[in-house]
């Protein structure tokens, strides 16, 4: 058993509060012998891998959030606005995923598969909207598909070519969002990422450490082959 696709946090949710004894009656449930889980922010195991997330208060005015970006998310913004860069929304799904699975080769045609039939079902249902970024030259070289729902924006599935990397296109998208979305959410999840980089761009925009917690129980080598 492994997590679902585009589904960062599960496990337990309750307006009670979730002590560790909940946990693991939870963890003994689970009916297999090999499973990766991710549990949400709120279940916190002290056996459970501790893994990063980043979340961005939005329940303040744009002003007040962009001074607490750092100098360098300031300059990878005053560096895009120089470039005539164009963002647009309601990208088809086709052309959203045929620029991540150009750029992202790690997928496989059965995942993007997958991806497909549930990106389509989010944008019927006004959950999902992919956005892109353009270069002066009208190529696209940054996407995002962001989930809104309730009262939380989700940097569900970023991506940027090499040349959207170079003009700091998603600074630059991102900033856009908070500037015209922001009064409408109270938070923007980044999602989490151990890779350096990555957490200091997200870092970079007053984003804050929430962690989520991760099961691994591997099979036992002897069922393997079964």
């Amino acid at each position: 058993m492994v997590q679902p696709i585009l589904t960062q946090q599960l496990g337990i949710f309750s307006k009670h509060e979730i002590n560790e004894s909940i946990i693991e009656k939870f963890i003994k449930e689970i009916p297999y012998f090999s499973y990766e889980i991710n549990l949400n922010e709120h279940n916190s195991y002290s056996k459970a891998l501790v893994y990063p997330n980043f979340i961005l208060n939005l329940n303040q005015p744009y002003n007040q959030i962009a001074s607490s970006y750092t100098k360098n998310t300031q300059r990878n913004l005053e560096k895009a606005g120089k470039l005539n860069l164009q963002i647009k929304s309601g990208l088809s799904t086709k052309e959203f995923l045929d620029f991540y699975s150009s750029t992202e080769k790690n997928y496989s045609s059965i995942r993007l598969s997958t991806l497909e039939k549930l990106t389509n079902v989010g944008i019927s249902s006004n959950s999902l909207t992919l956005y892109g970024v353009f270069s002066a030259e009208k190529n696209l070289i940054a996407g995002l598909c962001l989930l809104h729902a309730c009262d939380t924006l989700t940097n569900l599935l970023p991506v940027s070519n090499a040349e959207g990397k170079a003009s700091s296109a998603m600074f630059y998208l991102i900033d856009f969002l908070i500037r015209k979305e922001g009064d409408k959410f109270r938070t923007f999840d980044f999602e989490g990422s151990r890779i350096e980089g990555v957490a200091r761009f997200y870092k970079g925009f007053g984003a804050v450490n929430h962690p989520y917690y991760t099961l691994k129980r591997l099979r036992p080598t002897f069922l393997i082959s079964q």
